[in-house]
């Protein structure tokens, strides 16, 4: 009988032993995806890349008179920002076809914004950190396309008649 209470307390023993290891891995867990900077830095990224398409469909309002029209092409406008990457390989391929389909890639590439900078929310959901010199590019990056918009903006419609 005592060694059965013995193998008993035994068995208990281990079963408090790696419950107290799960609640320190979920307690680490926790830590490291629950509210830190990192979390910050995401809701930061996505406010950064909505601003970005913000002023892109600013932009197209003072050109457009037709509000579909600027939804649209703003909604065109983000998914090619997302596909930047794809862009930039296209152009820098050594075997392109012509000229015209080189420059007209450039062209695209200039104007539409590369949104793929601002997309940190999956690295954050995974845990992993964000360093402080994504973020100052980020921002840097978003206060460049968003001056560069608004410049563009500001001279089109000093032009318009209201």
């Amino acid at each position: 009988v005592a060694h059965e209470v013995g193998h008993t307390l035994g068995l208990m023993h281990n079963q408090i032993a790696s419950t107290a290891h799960t609640v320190a891995q979920m307690r680490e867990i926790v830590a490291r995806q629950g509210l830190t900077w990192n979390l910050h830095w995401a809701v930061w990224a996505i406010f950064l890349k909505a601003a970005v398409v913000t002023t892109v469909a600013l932009l197209l309002s003072c050109i457009a008179s037709s509000t579909l029209f600027t939804i649209v092409i703003t909604f065109c406008i983000t998914i090619i920002g997302h596909g930047h990457a794809m862009i930039r390989e296209f152009i820098l391929q050594p075997n392109l076809g012509s000229t015209a389909t080189r420059i007209a890639t450039f062209l695209l590439a200039a104007i539409c914004p590369d949104l793929a900078q601002f997309d940190v929310v999956d690295s954050v959901a995974n845990g992993e950190i964000v360093p402080w010199t994504a973020v100052y590019e980020m921002t840097g990056i978003a206060a460049l396309y968003m001056t560069v918009y608004l410049f563009v903006t500001h001279l089109v419609f000093v032009e318009k008649e209201l």
